[in-house]
């Protein structure tokens, strides 16, 4: 398990297979734009995940080591072993955005908000 990044990766597609499998049994699954869209929010869900130790790595705390060794790798080219590396080494990262108190008020505001609107 030392590559985290990967298990990510085969728990949102084994997630996907399951969500388009049960659809099919239940015969209710159409193939129109609807299912794209669908798709598209399940990866840019699964990269919100990851925004906030971009946001620490970039943009908060750009001259710690782990920082300057990510900017490097992102200079190089080298985005997968960036990604891997703040997967990896997450443990650097204490104060990040999307774990503070402020932040999940915020969301249960806008999750209140997005679930009495849909309805």
């Amino acid at each position: 398990m030392k590559n985290k990044l990967v298990w990510h990766e085969i728990v949102l597609f084994g997630v996907a297979v399951l969500l388009i499998g049960w659809k099919l049994l239940l015969r209710n699954i159409s193939f129109d734009l609807s299912l794209m869209w669908w798709g598209l929010g399940l990866v840019v869900g699964f990269l919100f995940i990851f925004l906030d130790r971009f946001v620490y790595s970039l943009g908060t705390h750009p001259t710690e080591s782990l920082s300057m060794k990510v900017n490097d790798l992102f200079k190089h080219g080298k985005v997968y072993e960036a990604v891997s590396m703040l997967v990896n080494e997450r443990k650097e990262q204490r104060e990040l955005v999307m774990r503070s108190f402020l932040f999940y008020g915020v969301w249960v505001i806008l999750a209140l908000f997005t679930m009495t609107t849909s309805f």
